[in-house]
């Protein structure tokens, strides 16, 4: 039962970061379109 708990802790703490890299870009730039994304830089 921990073992699964430490799993869900590590998978948790690799999803967050990587969700909110994605996620602060789009946000940004108001567009799904790479092209959007890469001229509101």
């Amino acid at each position: 039962m921990l073992g699964a708990f430490r799993t869900i802790a590590l998978i948790v703490s690799y999803e967050v970061p990587m969700v909110l890299a994605l996620l602060i870009p789009v946000l940004l730039s108001g567009s799904l379109s790479m092209q959007d994304i890469t001229r509101a830089q």
